[in-house]
């Protein structure tokens, strides 16, 4: 069966027409070798890191006599975004969308208390969301999900509507996620469409 390289793992049969998807097709039928062992432990370490669930304790905005209160969430990190829910409830507080991460700090001045397990995530419009875990195993656990989340999403623009808004809490953090979905559907259709075509 004759079949027309496509780039990738992406190929179109000849006599059909039809595209096929074939990347994980030669990757089973390889020999369970020392290397393929290897690289399936390799697979289901970078697994772990597409999904990463934890209780972390977010600093407030309220402050009493100037000391800010920090509040915990069960935090869910998923492939769009980041999922925190009350952790004594479990109902759901807020959604801090990967595409809207600026930037990571696993290095908070030393200065501040606790800041072996603190960290802080940066967001679109200046806005700094402030983390701290149970451990430095922990904060290490999340550096790795965070910044390999964070590689492998891109922005579809839909944050720089919200930049001026809390777009990561509440009703407001449902309404921005389901406008980012539309617009990776969208995306994702028409680039579908060209390799076809």
């Amino acid at each position: 069966k004759k079949q027309e390289a496509m780039g990738g793992c992406v190929s179109r049969d000849a006599k059909t027409g039809r595209v096929e998807f074939n990347c994980l097709k030669k990757k089973a039928s390889q020999p369970e070798d020392s290397k393929t062992a290897t690289n399936v432990v390799e697979a289901k370490a970078v697994d772990t890191e597409k999904e990463c669930v934890g209780q972390l304790h977010m600093k407030g905005e309220d402050a009493v006599l100037g000391v800010h209160t920090w509040h915990s969430f069960r935090f869910h990190l998923r492939e769009i975004a980041m999922f925190y829910s009350n952790a004594s409830t479990g109902n759901s507080v807020g959604a801090i969308p990967v595409e809207a991460i600026e930037d990571l700090e696993f290095h908070v001045d030393s200065t501040k208390k606790c800041s072996n397990v603190r960290f802080n995530i940066l967001l679109v419009g200046g806005r700094i969301i402030e983390l701290k875990a149970a451990s430095t195993a922990e904060k290490k656990r999340w550096s790795l999900c965070l910044r390999a989340t964070k590689k492998r999403v891109s922005r579809t623009g839909v944050i720089e509507k919200y930049k001026d808004q809390e777009y990561w809490h509440g009703a407001l953090a449902n309404e921005v996620l389901e406008e980012i979905r539309r617009a990776r559907n969208t995306s994702s259709s028409a680039h579908v469409s060209s390799v076809i075509s």
